[in-house]
């Protein structure tokens, strides 16, 4: 009975320190887990912060052009906005759709997705955007 006395309090240590180690590695798999989600979220939000200037600089773009009376500037800035969205869309919906992202885009313009993978993108146009005088010239009498 003494040997048992003895050896108890051993294992009680063993399974303190085995429980320590347990509730460590259990708080840390959180701990970095929320580290990996936030910098995620933030790299997420840092790239549509790009991508939303961007797109504003185009709007920008085209309205200028539009109150310069460049409307032939204007439309080919336009139609190379769509087929630049276009070209991403059917790209990532050619290569990795998933239902919720088709979902989405359906229930919003039902032609689209049928549109955008049958759409073969040409990486290798090139867009020449007209002179916004040599516009306003064909327009003046």
């Amino acid at each position: 009975m003494h040997k048992v006395c003895a050896i108890l309090p051993m294992m009680i240590k063993r399974l303190v320190v085995i429980f320590s180690i347990s509730v460590l590695c259990f708080l840390s798999f959180f701990f970095g887990r929320y580290i990996g989600d936030r910098g995620v979220g933030i790299a997420l939000n840092h790239t549509q912060l790009m991508i939303s200037f961007h797109h504003l600089q185009e709007y920008k773009k085209i309205k200028h052009a539009i109150e310069s009376g460049c409307t032939d500037l204007a439309q080919t800035r336009l139609d190379y906005r769509i087929d630049t969205e276009k070209m991403l869309m059917a790209g990532f919906l050619q290569d990795a759709a998933n239902e919720s992202a088709v979902d989405y885009i359906e229930l919003r313009d039902e032609k689209l997705i049928s549109e955008l993978k049958e759409h073969e993108a040409d990486r290798n146009k090139t867009w020449d955007f007209p002179d916004c005088d040599e516009n306003r010239a064909a327009l003046s009498p």
